[in-house]
C-alpha cells in the first residue's frame, strides 16, 4: 500500500492515546509527540489510501489554496490581553483550505471506495475505545450483499462503521445509547452540508469567541458556576472560560442548515476535550502539561472539516446513501430496524471492564446540554450494555439469560474468590453475569434483524478482571451458536497486554452468520 501525502494539513491533532506511551528510553532522544513532524502545527497529515478495484495508486497533491474566512486572533477588538496569548508553540493554524485538484475529483466520481479505510471523515472525531476504519471497511466488502448491502452498528459510537460503509455506497444505521455520539455519527456522515454555510458560520463562531472573550468577564463568571464541579480539574481557568463563551456563541448564532450546525457542534465538543487536562488509557486520566488553547483547538478542528468537505464535493453526493441514526438500546431495537431486513451487522460492543463510558463524554455532554444533573446521565447508563460494575441497577435481571450457561458462571465465581474478602463496594462477580445476560439480549436482536444469511461480526477483546480472564470471544460465540447462528469463524486482529497483569489478551472479529 502506497504512502501518499494529501495535503499539508495544520489542523488534525494527534490522537490523546499518545499520552499513555511511554518517554523514550535514550538520554537526549525526544518523546515521538515532541518531535517536530508531530507537534500540533507542524503535523503533516498522511492517510493511506488504496483501491479495492486498482491496488495501489498515487493520488495527486491537493491544488492551490483556498482561504477560509476566519478572522485571526484579536482581529475584532485591540484588546488582545483579554484573548488567551496561545504563545509560538500554539500558533493560529493556517487559513488555507486545500482546493481538490479536478483530477482528485474524477477519481473520487470514479471510485469513492478508495476513501473506506482513508483517515478522511473519520478524523473529524476520533475515539479512545474505537477500532480501525480500514478493519471495517476491509469486513463489509468480504460480507456484500452486492451494492444494496445495509449495514448496521448498534454500538456506532463515533461512526466509523458508518462512515465506512457510506464510502463503500452501502445503506448504513446506527444506534448509540450516548446523545453525543449520536450527533457525531449524523455529523460525520451528512455529506451535502452547503460548503460555503459551513465556512461562513464557522468565521462566524471563531469572531464571535473572540468578541465575547474581549468582553467583561462578569456574565462569563457567572456562567461558569457549573453545577459538576470536577470539571475544575479538567480544565484550567483560561481554558474553562473560552469553554463557556464558545457554548454561549454557539448558542447564538443565526439560524443554518442541521447538518451544519451538527458539524460546529462536533468540532467545538472535539476541541473543548482536546484542550482539557484529560487523558483517555483508556480510563480517565490527568496530565499536568497545559493543553492547547480552546481557540487554537476549535479553528484546527473546523478546518479539518472544511479541508475534508471540499474533498467530498467530488462524490456523487445526489446518489449517496445516507445513514440514518438513532438514540436507543442495543438491546431492544424494535422500532428502529425492522426484522429481517439487515446484510451485515458490523460493530465493537463494550467490553467486561471498569470503564464507565459515560464518564468519558462527561464534559461533552454537559457543555453541549444533554445532560444537566446525574439524573440525566442515570438515564443515559441504563440503555447501556452493564460492562462496568459503576453501570449495575438493582432492577437488572438479565443475567438470568446466562444462568444456565457455565463459562459465564465459572468466571464470575473465580472472581468471588478473589474479592469475596475484598470491601470496594462493588460486585464484580454480577457485573460479568449482567455483562453477558445483556449480550445474549444483543445477539438476539442481531438474530432477528439481520436477512438470512446475514453475517454479525463483532470487534471484541478478551478481558481480566481483578486476575481472572475473561474469555470474552468464546463466551459469545457460544451464545450465539445457541441463538441459531452458524458458521462463525475468529479472526484475531491483534494481541493486547493487560494494563495490570502481564498476560496476552487477544482483540478479534467474531463472525456469526443467521442461516439462510
Amino acid at each position: 500500500m502506497s504512502r501518499v501525502v494529501v495535503g499539508h494539513d495544520v489542523n488534525d491533532v494527534r490522537p490523546l492515546r499518545r499520552e499513555c506511551r511511554r518517554p523514550a528510553k535514550r538520554r537526549g532522544q525526544r518523546h515521538p509527540a515532541q518531535r517536530a513532524d508531530h507537534s500540533p502545527t507542524g503535523h503533516r497529515f498522511a492517510a493511506h489510501l488504496s483501491s479495492p478495484l486498482e491496488g495501489k495508486r498515487t493520488l495527486p497533491h491537493a491544488g492551490e489554496g483556498v482561504k477560509l474566512d476566519i478572522p485571526a486572533r484579536g482581529a475584532h477588538d485591540s484588546n488582545e490581553g483579554a484573548v488567551p496569548n496561545v504563545g509560538k508553540r500554539y500558533a493560529e493554524p493556517s487559513l488555507e483550505v486545500p482546493q481538490v485538484s479536478e483530477q482528485l475529483t474524477l477519481s473520487l466520481a470514479r471510485d469513492p471506495q478508495a476513501l473506506a479505510a482513508s483517515e478522511h471523515v473519520h478524523r473529524w472525531y476520533d475515539y479512545v475505545q474505537g477500532f480501525d476504519a480500514e478493519l471495517a471497511a476491509r469486513k463489509l466488502r468480504e460480507h456484500s450483499a452486492g451494492e444494496d448491502t445495509v449495514v448496521l452498528d448498534p454500538f456506532c459510537g463515533s461512526g466509523t462503521t458508518l462512515v465506512a460503509a457510506q464510502f463503500l455506497g452501502f445503506q448504513a444505521i446506527g444506534v448509540d445509547a450516548n446523545p453525543l455520539m449520536c450527533l457525531v455519527s449524523e455529523a460525520k456522515t451528512t455529506w451535502d452540508v452547503p460548503l460555503g454555510q459551513f465556512k461562513s458560520r464557522a468565521a462566524d463562531l471563531l469572531g464571535a469567541l473572540d468578541r465575547r472573550l474581549a468582553e467583561d468577564d462578569a456574565g462569563l463568571a457567572a456562567s461558569c458556576a457549573i453545577p459538576m464541579k470536577s470539571f475544575n480539574k479538567w480544565f484550567l481557568p483560561s481554558v474553562l472560560r473560552e469553554v463557556m463563551a464558545a457554548r454561549q456563541v454557539l448558542q447564538e448564532l443565526p439560524p443554518m442548515e442541521r447538518g451544519v450546525r451538527n458539524l460546529l457542534r462536533m468540532a467545538y465538543a472535539k476541541a473543548l476535550f482536546e484542550s482539557s487536562q484529560v487523558s483517555m488509557c483508556p480510563g480517565i486520566t490527568f496530565v499536568k502539561k497545559p493543553r492547547p488553547p480552546l481557540r487554537v483547538t476549535l479553528k484546527r478542528k473546523l478546518m479539518t472539516i472544511a479541508t475534508d468537505l471540499q474533498l467530498l464535493r467530488g462524490l456523487d453526493l445526489d446518489n449517496q446513501p445516507k445513514a440514518r441514526v438513532f438514540q436507543g438500546d442495543a438491546r431492544n431495537l424494535s422500532g428502529k430496524v425492522a426484522p429481517g431486513t439487515v446484510d451485515i451487522l458490523f460493530t465493537s460492543p463494550p467490553y467486561p471492564t471498569d470503564i464507565e463510558y459515560t464518564r468519558q463524554t462527561r464534559a461533552e455532554l454537559y457543555f453541549l446540554g444533554f445532560i444537566e444533573t446525574m439524573d440525566d446521565v442515570r438515564a443515559i447508563k441504563r440503555q447501556m450494555v452493564r460492562g462496568s460494575p459503576k453501570n449495575i441497577y438493582k432492577t437488572d435481571n438479565n443475567e438470568q439469560l446466562v444462568a444456565g450457561y457455565d463459562s459465564v458462571q465459572d468466571v464470575s465465581a473465580a472472581i468471588h474468590e478473589v474479592t469475596k474478602n475484598k470491601n470496594w463496594g462493588w460486585d464484580y462477580p454480577r457485573m460479568v453475569r449482567e455483562y453477558f445476560g445483556d449480550m445474549f439480549a444483543c445477539l438476539r436482536e442481531a438474530h432477528r434483524v439481520l436477512r438470512p444469511g446475514g453475517w454479525a461480526l463483532l470487534v471484541v477483546g478478551d478481558q481480566t478482571c481483578k486476575g481472572v480472564k475473561i474469555p470474552v470471544t468464546d463466551i459469545l460465540r457460544e451464545l450465539g451458536a445457541d441463538l441459531g447462528f452458524t458458521d462463525s469463524y475468529i479472526e484475531t486482529v491483534r494481541q493486547r497486554r493487560s494494563t495490570t497483569h502481564s498476560m496476552s489478551l487477544p482483540e478479534n472479529t467474531l463472525a456469526l452468520r443467521k442461516p439462510g
